[in-house]
């Protein structure tokens, strides 16, 4: 059975990565100039999202080429094979810098086979198509079958967010200046999506927390297929009763879904801030 691999972007919750037997690739984080190895495991969101309350400046970056090869040589070592599920090209530099690592890895171990897939998503989006293949792998299928499905269906993974405070999204480039002061002022609350080149893009603007929780709950409707029985993933930065009165919302609606919850991490986390809530789920395939 090969090893399927995720970065931490995935935000899938430790306990479900254990249980599922997905690994989860450490990134780095900066906070206040400060350089560090993020794992998952030693993830404390209140800590973090309180830091980011009071100031504290985060950024991260891609993940290079020597470090994706330190990273799966072992692996590969072992005799494993290697399904990597990256996070976004859209977003990310680190999905190219796993392809020149497995091409330098596949001269050492020719024996071996190595796929990685540009997930074109975040946080639990990326985390949803891992979890999908995960269980194609438990079903018998082979790694050329499980990368395959990655590929053809990850357009179909519908990414909903909204964010509780536009600045974070100015600092990162996808609000300007002027419509993130105007937006704080009038309480604007943007709901974006990820499109089909994985890019984070605002879809539309409501006024209100609630009203952009209930237009996340709409979406589902309108955008899912054969929503009913599906496992849905809802990630939050710090506001776990909002992203559990959207699970409710959901599940008095879909009494046959399961959810997995979970923080949204360190990585994605930095650049949405606290109190963003994001929705995942299959549905039609992403527009722009």
């Amino acid at each position: 059975m090969f090893k399927l691999i995720c970065d931490v972007c995935a935000d899938i919750p430790v306990f479900v990565s254990e249980e599922r037997n997905i690994i989860l690739m450490p990134m780095s984080l900066t906070v206040n100039g400060d350089e560090r190895v993020y794992k998952a495991q030693e993830f404390d969101a209140k800590v973090f999202y309180d830091g980011m309350r009071q100031g504290n400046v985060c950024s991260t970056s891609q993940v290079p080429a020597e470090v994706f090869k330190e990273f799966f040589r072992p692996i590969l070592a072992n005799g494993d094979d290697i399904l990597f599920i990256c996070l976004s090209s859209g977003l990310s530099g680190s999905h190219n810098n796993s392809l020149l690592a497995l091409d330098e890895l596949k001269e050492e171990f020719p024996e071996r086979k190595m796929f990685s897939v540009d997930s074109l998503g975040a946080s639990m989006g990326e985390g949803l198509l891992t979890l999908r293949v995960a269980k194609l792998r438990d079903e018998g299928k082979s790694i050329e079958e499980c990368a395959q499905w990655a590929e053809e269906n990850k357009h179909n993974v519908m990414h909903w967010f909204t964010v509780d405070d536009l600045q974070y999204l100015r600092r990162g480039g996808r609000v300007s200046a002027t419509s993130a002061m105007v937006g704080t002022l009038l309480d604007i609350k943007p709901v974006l999506q990820c499109n089909s080149e994985g890019k984070l893009v605002p879809y539309e603007k409501v006024k209100g927390r609630k009203r952009a929780v209930k237009s996340m709950f709409a979406k589902a409707d309108e955008f899912g297929v054969d929503i009913d029985g599906q496992e849905i993933c809802i990630s939050h930065g710090d506001c776990e009763d909002e992203a559990l009165l959207l699970r409710d919302m959901l599940a008095a609606k879909y009494p046959s879904c399961t959810f997995v919850m979970g923080n949204i991490g360190a990585v994605i986390g930095s650049h949405s801030g606290p109190g963003t809530i994001a929705l995942f789920f299959m549905g039609v395939k992403r527009f722009k």
